[in-house]
């Protein structure tokens, strides 16, 4: 709606420069009729935009429009004279100002996943009783470890509330379809990490994912796959949302960590804010001696001893939700395939993930992006899942990348693969946040809608062949079958 105002009233303000400027005959209809219905939409435009800083520049640019027109139409200026030339000129500036705003923070709706089945969204909080917190403030240390955990399921058909409602018969449900990132704690927190005003990201808000709130699992009586998903530094359980929708439209349950302090932000439900605790790990940019490294250590510890503690749960079957069902609820317990679990991590998630797996047979497929393995250096062994290693062109180079190749030949079941002319960003759907990524070296020079694509397939079919086919050889040989081909090398 806010996009169609934007344009209703650059276009009425258009119109009226123009009509007031050749059409003075008609200054009594043009003051009883356009100045009104140009405020009306000028005030409807800021009432529904009041947060969405990029067409800031617009209203700037549309009022001193008006402004203009309302002098020519009263006649201070002369029909033949030209319009106040410095006005017009900062009302250009303005316009030019929207225009780079509008593309280089673009409003992207998540692209929808493939697969058949609706999605459905909720959260829930976990305790870790047995771990004390070390990060945040002075107020937190101390108290037990708690992490919030984003679960996206296979739903039933999802209708209005008025079908819904009329339907005598219904196994589709009213649902809300849910923001991708519903914490406005997250937008501040997203422009601090790039060192843009508190404001800059708040146009966030503004992008819908896939996914839906209340609405029925798809079939509460078969169990299914489960694919946990870990950010890095300064990520968060929603930094990965486009993935985690495209698995649960194939039929996976999945599960993201927040990992509290090393996430941008988190919102708990008794309204606490776990701000990332940039003591955690330090400035990348630092000198990194041993110990910046020691906190890198205890970092990718934490990250690990969190997906353990959701692997923990699952395993004992305590997970502490319950799912909307045409019958009623259902605990997510019961639908969850305890045999048959995934891991998808990125960065410092990812170290952590092979931490993991180095002692936890119960993760049966781990997807390492651009692993950063250097803080574990000393203690990496053969994992034991079935690893697919997918690195950016950004972190070929380097120890790390030396760590990455000496681990998967560790490892039997394991493979890596790069994708050309993307960056370790990319990975953290970059492409959401702005347009300007490859300018400001955040994201590469590969398209972005084809790196999505890309990186979605590799890794469904690497879920699908390990953790429903239960076949390796399987996932190897459509991982090799696009190896050679742009953009996997």
């Amino acid at each position: 709606m806010y996009i169609l105002l934007d344009f209703f009233t650059l276009l009425l303000s258009f119109g009226f420069l123009v009509i007031a400027r050749y059409f003075f005959k008609y200054k009594k209809m043009l003051i009883k009729f356009f100045t009104p219905l140009f405020i009306i939409c000028f005030l409807a435009l800021v009432a529904t935009s009041i947060n969405n800083w990029r067409t800031f520049y617009l209203y700037e640019f549309c009022f001193i429009l008006l402004i203009t027109d309302a002098l020519n139409i009263v006649s201070i200026w002369s029909e033949q004279s030209a319009l106040p030339r410095p006005l017009f000129i900062i009302g250009i500036i303005f316009g030019i100002l929207a225009v780079i705003a509008v593309y280089a923070f673009p409003i992207k709706n998540i692209t929808p996943p493939t697969g058949e089945k609706n999605v459905g969204t909720t959260a829930f909080m976990l305790i870790d009783e047995n771990r004390k917190e070390i990060y945040g403030p002075d107020s937190q240390k101390g108290c037990p470890r708690r992490i919030m955990v984003q679960v996206w399921y296979p739903a039933l058909p999802v209708t209005t509330k008025s079908k819904a409602a009329s339907s005598t018969n219904s196994k589709t449900a009213h649902g809300k379809r849910t923001q991708w990132l519903p914490d406005r704690i997250i937008y501040k927190s997203l422009a601090q990490f790039g060192n843009l005003p508190p404001f800059a990201m708040s146009h966030l808000g503004y992008i819908m994912s896939n996914s839906y709130e209340n609405v029925y699992f798809f079939n509460p009586s078969q169990r299914y796959p489960v694919i946990i998903i870990s950010h890095g530094w300064g990520g968060s359980r929603f930094i990965h949302t486009n993935l985690a929708e495209e698995y649960a439209s194939h039929g996976f349950i999945v599960l993201a960590i927040d990992h509290s302090y090393g996430s941008l932000a988190v919102q708990f439900p008794d309204g606490l804010q776990a701000i990332q605790d940039k003591n955690a790990l330090g400035t990348f940019f630092s000198h990194k001696n041993e110990a910046y490294w020691q906190r890198a250590r205890v970092l990718e510890e934490t990250y690990a001893a969190d997906t353990a503690l959701v692997l923990d749960y699952i395993l004992t079957g305590k997970l502490p939700l319950e799912l909307p069902t045409v019958a009623g609820t259902v605990s997510l317990n019961a639908v969850i395939d305890s045999r048959s679990i995934g891991l998808i991590a990125h960065s410092t998630g990812a170290g952590a993930g092979y931490y993991l797996t180095q002692n936890r047979s119960e993760i049966k497929a781990f997807i390492a992006l651009d692993a950063w393995l250097e803080p574990v250096e000393q203690v990496l062994a053969p994992s034991l899942s079935s690893v697919l290693q997918i690195g950016s062109a950004q972190w070929e180079q380097g120890h790390n990348a030396d760590l990455v190749s000496k681990t998967i030949s560790l490892t039997p079941q394991s493979m890596s693969i790069r994708i050309k002319d993307s960056t370790h960003m990319d990975m953290a759907m970059i492409r959401y946040l702005t347009n300007v990524g490859a300018i400001i070296k955040w994201s590469g020079t590969i398209n972005s809608s084809l790196y999505e694509k890309t990186l979605r397939n590799i890794t469904l079919n690497w879920f699908t062949s390990i953790l429903i086919n239960h076949d390796f050889e399987e996932a190897r040989l459509k991982i090799e079958s696009l190896r050679g081909t742009y953009p996997v090398y």
